[in-house]
């Protein structure tokens, strides 16, 4: 079975006020599963984690709205990474789906067609469930707590498993880096902020982004000749979020300093 732990998902849709459930800034509750592979339950992500997902993962994503004054909503969405195992999806479909539809259904709410998505082509509507901001890993998932370092590692090491694209190339060793990129549109503005191998090659004057050394006790915030300050600004935030307890220093493209690779 894909997902041992199926009753304990659609029991959370049936509830939406269970207490792991992160509220969203446009109504309506979120949560979110890791979907793992070989049988494995499903992992069940703490609030905090809403929009943290990594290139080697399958997520589940439930939206539920159930208001005194409106219709109740629901909204599935299966998020996959670039490095995904590419089978999980159809199980999904096939083995998942119709027991959630049902719960759904005898819950009151109108079981939606499940959504696709592939990682960097979220929909604007998506979006907003996450607050407009995605934040995306390389490499699977950790079993303890995530950061920037470990993520590097396994990311390395692994290969997302059957059906999954090889890893790509590694970049500088012991150096970590996140490309922020501002998107706009009729609906609103993004960001995406990707993990991508550390290389000088990555660099686009177009966005922002976040360089950390592991030798080194800060992070650099490097600022392309063609960003905006409302990206500079979200990644200033971000990185306050990946790289805990550590200085963010601001440089701009042609500015750089030589101990910055």
């Amino acid at each position: 079975t894909l997902l041992p732990n199926v009753p304990e998902i659609y029991a959370a849709a049936r509830v939406p006020s269970h207490p792991v459930i992160a509220a969203n800034a446009k109504g309506g509750k979120l949560e979110m599963w890791s979907l793992k592979k070989n049988g494995q339950p499903a992992k069940r992500l703490a609030p905090d984690q809403r929009g943290n997902v990594y290139a080697a993962e399958n997520v589940l994503m439930l939206y539920t709205r159930d208001e005194e004054d409106a219709d109740p909503e629901c909204e599935i969405y299966f998020w996959q990474g670039h490095r995904a195992d590419q089978k999980v999806f159809a199980s999904f479909m096939f083995g998942f789906v119709p027991v959630l539809s049902t719960k759904l259904r005898n819950s009151g709410f109108v079981p939606p067609t499940p959504v696709q998505v592939h990682q960097q082509k979220e929909s604007l509507q998506l979006m907003n469930r996450l607050d407009s901001l995605i934040v995306i890993r390389m490499g699977p998932r950790p079993d303890g707590p995530a950061t920037a370092s470990t993520a590097l590692a396994m990311a390395t090491s692994a290969s997302g498993g059957p059906g999954a694209t090889p890893a790509a190339p590694e970049g500088a060793q012991g150096v970590s880096m996140f490309q922020v990129r501002r998107t706009s549109a009729a609906g609103g503005t993004y960001f995406h902020v990707v993990e991508v191998p550390a290389s000088v090659a990555r660099l686009d004057s177009r966005d922002v982004f976040l360089i950390r050394k592991e030798d080194q006790g800060k992070v650099t915030l490097w600022r392309g000749s063609l960003s905006d300050q409302a990206c500079a600004t979200k990644a200033k935030e971000v990185a306050a979020t990946i790289f805990t307890g550590v200085e963010v220093c601001g440089v701009d493209e042609g500015n750089e300093p030589d101990e910055l690779w």
